[in-house]
């Protein structure tokens, strides 16, 4: 694991991000690598209704600067627990192979599509239980991104663990 910004004990809260909605997290890499895959947690209405696929960008800055990596995936289940209101779902981006240099970067999560087209949240974990570098996260939250009116603002952060290999050499 190259970061981790804690787990979601699924008290904290949840953002959005589908429907135009978008959140940003900050992560530091200490070395050299490549990022193969984000482990984050995911609410959304029933056990009947998991996340499906979700679009992500690794940028310098939060909802800006340059984007580094992007991509669409089909999300990969690990686990997911019932709330009273809501499942919580533990879900991983696969395959982004990012190879970045050393430094902090932000992770943007948008267009989170469920099974039922319902709105998707991602589970908030205020970097309790981080211990990586950089910690906790900083995160920002766009309510309307897909409409450009930069309503931007400060949240807590969201649960999310960075995966991949430190100590690449650099090929760019």
């Amino acid at each position: 694991m190259l970061y981790s910004n804690g787990p979601d004990t699924g008290t904290i809260g949840a953002w959005p991000v589908n429907f135009g909605q978008s959140v940003s997290n900050s992560f530091t890499l200490e070395a050299d690598s490549i990022v193969t895959d984000v482990v984050l947690s995911i609410w959304a209405a029933d056990d009947r209704n998991p996340p499906q696929t979700a679009k992500w960008e690794i940028t310098t800055e939060p909802f800006g600067g340059e984007v580094l990596a992007s991509g669409g995936s089909i999300l990969g289940l690990i686990t997911y627990t019932d709330g009273r209101l809501y499942t919580r779902w533990t879900m991983e981006i696969q395959n982004m192979n990012a190879r970045l240099p050393c430094g902090t970067y932000y992770l943007q999560v948008y267009d989170v599509i469920t099974a039922w087209r319902t709105w998707a949240f991602w589970g908030e974990s205020n970097g309790i239980g981080c211990t990586s570098p950089g910690c906790p996260s900083t995160a920002y939250f766009d309510p309307a991104l897909a409409n450009g009116y930069g309503l931007t603002r400060p949240i807590g952060s969201e649960a999310f663990e960075i995966i991949g290999t430190a100590g690449v050499p650099p090929s760019w």
